[in-house]
């Protein structure tokens, strides 16, 4: 029943104790385990977002999980900053159907996915950070979450990924042939 509709004390106190983010049911009884999930609105989502979210937390909660993300590195030819989606290689965990890419900066139109505690400790004073970190959240919140090292990891559909690999392998079979 919704919680406005509940009809015994005890049904009561659950919905309100769900709507906080975390019950003793839930197996979250620690504050600094809850997951907090951030969707832009402006944004239009996948229909299983949050259950993928919700899924990467608990494969590694010592992660902060995005849908979409990315790296940086310095071009010396350019001198300047561009971005590297293929700094690091994709992780498959094939026992846990699971495919994952560490990233340095989360997207946040796409989903991320924190637990509680990663959050702890942030900068708020603007002169202790990257100018640049202080007008784009994505970049500040990364930040934070490097000096804290807290890795920040892309989840990807697994059976994506591995449909993508297996044609590349065999493209490349093909090739070499």
């Amino acid at each position: 029943k919704p919680p406005h509709k509940a009809s015994s004390s005890s049904s009561a106190k659950k919905a309100k104790t769900h709507h906080r983010g975390a019950s003793s049911s839930d197996g979250l009884v620690d504050s600094n385990d809850v997951i907090i999930i951030t969707l832009d609105l402006d944004h239009a989502h996948k229909p299983d977002a949050v259950r993928r979210l919700v899924c990467a937390s608990l494969y590694d909660p010592s992660t902060t999980w995005t849908l979409r993300g990315q790296n940086v590195e310095w071009d010396p030819v350019t001198d300047a900053w561009r971005v590297n989606y293929k700094r690091y290689e994709t992780v498959f965990d094939h026992d846990a159907r699971a495919a994952h890419t560490q990233v340095e900066i989360y997207r946040a139109v796409a989903g991320v996915a924190f637990r509680r505690r990663h959050l702890d400790g942030l900068w708020f004073n603007a002169t202790d950070y990257d100018v640049g970190c202080f007008w784009d959240d994505d970049h500040w919140v990364s930040f934070n979450l490097a000096r804290k090292n807290v890795k920040v990891a892309v989840w990807h559909s697994y059976e994506l990924k591995m449909r993508r690999r297996r044609a590349k392998e065999e493209r490349l079979k093909r090739e070499a042939e």
